[in-house]
């Protein structure tokens, strides 16, 4: 096991990225997240082009959130309890095959809308288990005071590979809609051999032989305790649960109202630009309470989206999406740190699993509705209803009492200071 950083040293990328088990998981996130953001870009617009239908759109990405609840319950006593570093390996594999799949019905003229919405759920499933095993991992890797350049860091290397993930996808639908899932294949591949290159006894260690039914409902139980025993925490979660539910259409409103995927594209990039500004500036933003960014992200990110309601042309979407992406970065981040440390890490990987459902579990009725909706109610409307939507909610966070901490302080440091439960 690698030695910690220490206490005194300066808290920096540089020292963060001194730890050896850390770089390789780091750098297996970059090659995966570049063949992720490929793939994204590439199934949204495979369906576009095999229905020209905003429902079946819809019904696609809802259905990829749909595992996420369902199996999110589980994944994260699963993770808990057994070997993180074989479940990130074997979830690697498993989606390399499931997009396998789809290069090989599209070369044979046999990928039907609905073969490719299964498919898509099965890789949702498979992610259910591989995200509360990665957030393990960089809790068992990274010292606590590194904790937010860590989140910060890995947010940054999403955002870079993203910068270029869509301009590549569209240069590889250009050329072939197969090679932009061949390059998925591939980087899920070479991902799952970096991570078997990480030294880390504790991400190896198996406490279970067997899962039984009600060793899992107690462990469950454990998972909403940790989070329910917080008020910050409990309440943040009610929020974000509504704010997905608004903002969940975003993602098949823009398709909506670009003419050529180039044009998605530039919106991708320019998303992924602002991220990057936002995860280098939060490092620096450390004055005020958290909710306090976490409030500015939220606005940002309602007024990138209103603005769509007025019928902006191209340049002025490029600029709201930009906005867009500052405001998330600092939501993502901020609220990241606040998780990994406040939950205990025994039960971090079920806790971070229920903290995703409870937050995701509008998201598939809000995207459907949406679906539904575009016949009758503007596109533009419903970017104007979001927006709207989204700062009165800020409003509402603001002025509750219970979301209010000083400082990102871990689990141990408030059990020791308060006896428990106290922000």
């Amino acid at each position: 096991m690698e030695q910690p950083v220490s206490v005194n040293e300066k808290v920096s990328f540089r020292a963060l990225l001194s730890l050896k088990s850390y770089r390789y998981l780091i750098f297996s996130q970059f090659v995966s997240n570049m063949g992720d953001g490929v793939y994204r870009l590439a199934l949204i617009w495979l369906m576009k082009v095999l229905t020209e239908s905003p429902l079946l759109m819809s019904i696609l990405l809802a259905a990829e959130t749909i595992p996420l609840i369902i199996f999110g319950l589980f994944a994260g006593v699963i993770v808990d309890r057994g070997n993180k570093k074989r479940i990130m390996v074997v979830s690697h594999l498993l989606r390399a095959a499931l997009i396998l799949c789809i290069v090989l019905l599209f070369l044979f003229n046999r990928l039907h809308p609905a073969a490719l919405i299964i498919i898509a759920v099965l890789l949702t499933t498979v992610s259910a288990f591989f995200r509360p095993a990665l957030t393990v991992a960089i809790r068992t890797l990274v010292p606590e005071q590194h904790m937010t350049q860590a989140q910060s860091l890995s947010q940054m290397i999403q955002t870079i590979v993203s910068l270029a993930a869509p301009a590549l996808a569209a240069g590889l639908i250009a050329f072939g809609m197969e090679y932009a899932f061949i390059l998925n294949v591939v980087t899920y591949l070479l991902g799952a051999l970096i991570i078997l290159w990480i030294n880390e006894k504790e991400l190896v260690i198996s406490t279970v032989s067997e899962f039984t039914a009600k060793m899992i409902m107690t462990d469950l139980k454990d998972g909403i305790h940790a989070i329910t025993k917080h008020d910050f925490l409990r309440n943040c979660m009610i929020y974000f649960t509504i704010l997905n539910f608004l903002t969940a259409p975003e993602t098949i409103l823009l398709p909506l109202i670009v003419s050529n995927v180039t044009e998605l594209a530039m919106l991708e990039i320019s998303f992924f630009i602002g991220i990057l500004l936002g995860s280098l500036c939060i490092n620096y933003l450390n004055r005020y309470d958290a909710i306090i960014y976490i409030c500015c992200g939220i606005s940002l990110f309602s007024i990138g989206i209103g603005m769509f309601a007025f019928g902006i042309p191209l340049v002025w979407q490029v600029i709201c999406v930009f906005v867009n992406g500052i405001g998330s970065a600092f939501v993502n981040i901020k609220m990241g740190t606040l998780i990994t440390l406040m939950v205990p890490k025994e039960v971090l990987g079920r806790a971070s699993s229920l903290i995703s459902v409870m937050v995701l579990c509008a998201m598939p009725v809000s995207v459907f509705l949406v679906g539904l909706t575009t016949g009758l109610v503007s596109i533009f409307t419903i970017f104007g209803i979001i927006g709207g939507a989204g700062l009165l909610i800020v409003v509402l966070m603001l002025m509750n009492p219970h979301l209010r901490m000083k400082k990102e302080q871990s689990y141990e440091y408030v059990e020791q200071k308060s006896g428990g439960i106290s922000l």
